[in-house]
């Protein structure tokens, strides 16, 4: 994905130039971060619907529930925002090691 996709992304995934199984999938982890009680099957349903997995959805769950200890975590105990160049870092170590637990 390009820089220019990944900003209209973050500014709004509702309306960015994004695939529609990618869109589900915000939808749904937006919904597990701020109302996870109102989480239903259909929610899910709508996610597979677009074509991805259960994998695939449940991949990115765990990524998002991942990143929410982690944001709640720095938050408790006020740590530091990375620079640009400090996320950078991050972003590459990230693809190399990925998001899979072993």
């Amino acid at each position: 994905m390009d820089e220019e996709t990944v900003l209209a992304a973050l500014a709004d995934w509702r309306t960015a130039p994004i695939s529609e199984p990618l869109r589900a999938t915000l939808a749904l982890l937006a919904k597990l971060t701020r109302d996870p009680e109102s989480l239903t099957a259909a929610d899910m349903a709508a996610v597979l619907a677009t074509g991805l997995s259960a994998e695939a959805i449940s991949e990115a769950m765990v990524v998002c529930f991942l990143y929410s200890i982690i944001d709640r975590l720095a938050d408790a105990f006020a740590f530091p925002l990375p620079s640009a160049a400090g996320l950078k870092r991050i972003a590459v170590a990230r693809n190399i090691v990925g998001y899979r637990l072993l």
